[in-house]
């Protein structure tokens, strides 16, 4: 019998280019255990750290101190106006992504595919001792592949939603040679 849901045609590193000696992460999976997603978390946390003291010292880098209350009055609007519209972009792509990986999964959950009609009849198997009729075990089967079938797509949005933020870090990365370079203790010009 296939596997259902039908495996990932993108073979891994591993599998593509044989064993190595460098540990990458497990590709992603609806297998998570929570430990995983709580250090993914922490991990994240200490990045973010390191994110807001050098924008906040580079935006006040320069300024006169009267006006360092104003800068961070504006810094924080920007941020908040930023964290809005990356909210938002974040989840417009993660509904159009969802309603891709929907559709493209659905290709394959008909009953014409082989696959699918086999994990179908095997569900309705396990769960006929559950129900009184055959009709309702068939219909709990496959809602429970319904139920299967968003959650990888939903997997699958996500990790686009995660690739794009990168991608967009990445394209931001060089931004950074844009800022002035100060030395620590001296009196920016300008300032008396």
């Amino acid at each position: 019998m296939a596997p259902w849901p039908p495996p990932n045609p993108r073979p891994s590193p591993a599998a593509r280019d044989g064993p190595s000696s460098s540990r990458s992460p497990p590709p992603p999976s609806l297998q998570v255990d929570f430990a995983t997603a709580t250090w993914a978390r922490v991990y994240l946390s200490l990045g973010i750290g390191f994110l807001f003291l050098p924008l906040n010292t580079a935006a006040c880098n320069g300024l006169p101190p009267e006006k360092n209350n104003s800068a961070a009055g504006l810094i924080n609007l920007f941020r908040n106006i930023g964290g809005s519209v990356g909210i938002s972009f974040a989840m417009t792509l993660l509904t159009r992504r969802m309603q891709h990986h929907q559709r493209n999964i659905a290709f394959h959950t008909n009953v014409l595919h082989e696959p699918f009609r086999q994990a179908k009849e095997q569900a309705t198997g396990l769960l006929a001792g559950l129900f009184s009729s055959v009709e309702q075990a068939t219909q709990a089967a496959h809602e429970l592949l319904h139920g299967l079938h968003r959650r990888e797509a939903a997997m699958r949005a996500y990790v686009d939603v995660f690739f794009a933020l990168d991608v967009l870090f990445l394209a931001m990365l060089p931004l950074i040679l844009l800022l002035r370079r100060t030395t620590p203790g001296r009196t920016p010009p300008g300032v008396h």
